[in-house]
């Protein structure tokens, strides 16, 4: 499927099924009508190579998308590589990359994101984690983004969730980032969670028209590392043993 560099139009959402492999010709193009979320991945499954562009000014959903149902453990070999995923419309609205988990022992963890870029979203990626209660836990640990770009997205990266459990998002390594900044650009990192690395550049940082912090580790933060080129006076840690 999409294998020959062809473009493609889609209306509605997909989903890659456990197990399943789609690679993309590397100059394939699907190009995205509507508000539908547009891929769904599920545990074990692959996503290899091609280009998504919305077109659609009202697309406010998310572009890929992994749900935390699937209880993604360390014995699974999810992948996303190689990837573009760019908002043409101009409309600086939905999530390029978005990992969630809600229920009880819901979990995404352990997936490995490659070589992705992710160009004028509202938000680049977000991992968010929501209490589950009853004295039952979801979390977003232990994965691992390689080498990708932003580009003009009006929020970078969102981790959303506690310090620890009952909801968390920790352990989740960001090395190798470009982050491109622009006018639309309020915010590179807002981050809740422990243990979590963000390592990379940050590109023109005299386009910013605000001087509100770039960079937030909430008083939800704790053990995390920044490995930026970005000054102080753009970040505001309110958490603990933060390091940078």
């Amino acid at each position: 499927m999409f294998r020959a560099n062809k473009k493609y139009v889609v209306q509605s959402g997909f989903t890659v099924k456990e197990g399943v492999k789609l690679e993309f010709g590397q100059n394939s193009i699907l190009v995205v009508k509507g508000n539908e979320r547009v891929i769904t991945v599920e545990k074990d499954a692959v996503i290899i190579n091609g280009t998504v562009q919305i077109v659609d000014p009202d697309f406010q959903s998310e572009v890929i998308f992994l749900k935390g149902t699937d209880r993604f453990d360390a014995t699974n070999r999810t992948r996303i590589e190689n990837m573009a995923i760019i908002n043409k419309s101009e409309s600086y609205k939905g999530t390029g990359l978005s990992l969630y988990a809600k229920g009880p022992w819901h979990n995404i963890s352990f997936v490995h994101f490659e070589n992705i870029s992710i160009v004028g979203f509202q938000t680049g990626i977000q991992l968010k984690a929501e209490n589950p209660k009853d004295e039952t836990y979801s979390w977003i640990n232990a994965n691992r983004f390689e080498n990708v770009s932003l580009d003009d997205c009006v929020f970078g990266i969102r981790l959303v969730g506690s310090i620890s459990i009952p909801n968390e998002c920790s352990g989740n390594y960001f090395t190798g980032l470009q982050v491109q900044l622009t006018e639309h650009t309020e915010q590179f990192i807002k981050a809740d969670g422990s243990y979590n690395k963000f390592e990379g550049m940050v590109w023109d940082v005299q386009r910013i028209r605000h001087s509100a912090p770039l960079v937030v580790l909430t008083a939800e933060t704790e053990n995390n590392q920044l490995d930026l080129n970005i000054a102080d006076e753009w970040i505001n840690d309110r958490g603990q043993k933060n390091s940078y």
